[in-house]
């Protein structure tokens, strides 16, 4: 499976709303990233998830990455960088991603040396956002911490 065909296959018409259609497509394509290795896992689900949902299916592919969490071949900075683009804060998936896959720590960290470099207003956002979503996270899976 590419990037095109997961983006492809996930995708519903606007105009189908069938939610059991949604979710069988969603089961399927589940299945399919699941025979997947994890290399190919991360360069289809990453990219996507740190897209902005008008752009591309980033929600699904956010709940994908999160539950099938392939190893992740950036170093924990530039998986920071690579949201700042698109991602839709809103998204927390992407963050517990990181914070499973590099530790919430680790994750803040490296939120603070991206952050003294990037410009933009709404890239600082998104930080702020990765950090509230690590809070979370914390707060949520206590047990993962230790």
């Amino acid at each position: 499976m590419t990037r095109e065909q997961f983006i492809a296959e996930i995708t519903v018409p606007s105009d189908n709303r069938d939610t059991d259609r949604s979710k069988a497509i969603f089961r399927r394509v589940r299945e399919r990233m699941r025979r997947l290795d994890d290399e190919h896992r991360f360069a289809i689900l990453f990219p996507v998830s740190v897209k902005a949902q008008r752009d591309a299916p980033s929600c699904s592919a956010a709940q994908l990455l999160r539950e099938l969490s392939p190893a992740c071949p950036l170093s924990c900075e530039d998986a920071v960088r690579a949201l700042l683009p698109s991602w839709d804060v809103s998204l927390e998936e992407v963050p517990f991603y990181l914070a499973a896959r590099f530790g919430p720590v680790r994750v803040r960290e490296a939120v603070d040396r991206v952050e003294v470099v990037v410009e933009s207003e709404s890239d600082k956002q998104s930080l702020k956002s990765v950090r509230y979503w690590l809070d979370v996270y914390e707060r949520t899976f206590p047990e993962k911490l230790s």
